[in-house]
Formats: structure tokens, C-alpha cells, sequence
């Protein structure tokens, strides 16, 4: 998590070094979508999504018919009266569970309400980066606000300071 904070920190060092011209140029939305681009965090979530997804592909497999297929061949040195040199022989089965049971249903179940589950985290962690790029983005324009009042209040001591001069 640190590793996510320095750069965290890093993008708003950039933004602070170049209030001036490039902040404006720069929208929230793409600040906030730059922050979850290259991110591991949110990548990791990603990747769990994914796995998920193919646990529930793979508990949703136990409810398919099952093909088995085998080819046979035999060979003997001589040829006989009752059997033949060669022989083969191909076999298939196909099968089906008319009793999938309450165990296969309820696993496909979890894995489902898991992948939903995972889903939302990894939307509750884009929703954490956009909400602290957010609250940076508003930091830096509230002490560039503050720095605009201070400078205007400079200005306005240097004006009465001359006046007192001028008396």
C-alpha cells in the first residue's frame, strides 16, 4: 500500500509544481482515471474478477453431459481361424447427471455470489483512488486560492505602505 501512496503522492507533487498552467489544463476525470490506469491494486482486484469468473465457468460445468470417447486397437503376429490379425474397436459414452445434487447447485451458487462479491470490491477500490485524487485535486486548489488572497494581501500592505511613505 505504500508503494500506492508514493505515487499517489508523486502525481500530487507534479500537480504542485505546475499549478500554475498544467492544473488547469488537466479535468479531475483524467487525473482520477490516470490514477487507477497503472495501478497494482487495482489490476490484483481485476485478476481476482477474472478467477471468479472461470470458478463459476467451472462449477457451472458439473450441470454438462460428459462425452467419453476411446479407440482401441489390438494387433497379434498370426492371423487365426477365430481371430484376425488386426482388430480395433471405438467406444463412446456420453453421460449425464439426472441427480445433480444440492452440493453442485449451491457451489455454483457461491461461486456466482463470489464473483458479484469481487466485482464490488474492486469497484469500492476505484472509488477510494477516485475519492483521494479528488480530495488532492481540491487541496491543491484551495492553497492555490489561498496563495492568490495572500499574494493580493501583499500587494495591498506594499500599496498602504507606500501611502504611509508618501504622508
Amino acid at each position: 500500500m505504500t508503494a500506492g501512496r508514493n505515487f499517489l503522492l508523486g502525481i500530487i507533487a507534479a500537480l504542485v509544481l505546475w499549478v500554475g498552467g498544467i492544473a488547469d489544463a488537466m479535468p479531475l476525470a483524467r487525473l482520477q482515471q490516470q490514477a487507477v490506469v497503472n495501478r497494482r491494486v487495482v489490476e490484483k482486484y481485476r485478476v481476482r474478477v477474472r478467477q471468479g469468473a472461470l470458478s463459476s465457468a467451472i462449477n457451472r460445468s458439473y450441470f454438462w453431459p460428459s462425452l467419453d470417447l476411446s479407440y482401441t486397437t489390438n494387433t497379434i503376429d498370426e492371423s487365426t481361424a477365430t481371430e484376425f490379425h488386426r482388430n480395433s474397436a471405438f467406444r463412446g459414452a456420453i453421460s449425464y447427471n439426472l441427480f445433480a445434487g444440492f452440493r453442485d447447485r449451491y457451489n455454483l451458487e457461491a461461486a456466482e455470489l463470489a464473483e458479484i462479491s469481487l466485482g464490488h470490491e474492486l469497484q469500492a477500490v476505484i472509488q477510494d483512488l477516485y475519492l483521494t485524487v479528488a480530495l488532492r485535486y481540491l487541496d491543491l486548489f484551495t492553497r492555490r486560492e489561498q496563495l492568490a488572497v495572500s499574494d493580493d494581501a501583499v500587494t495591498l500592505l506594499e500599496k498602504r505602505l507606500e501611502d504611509v511613505r508618501i504622508r
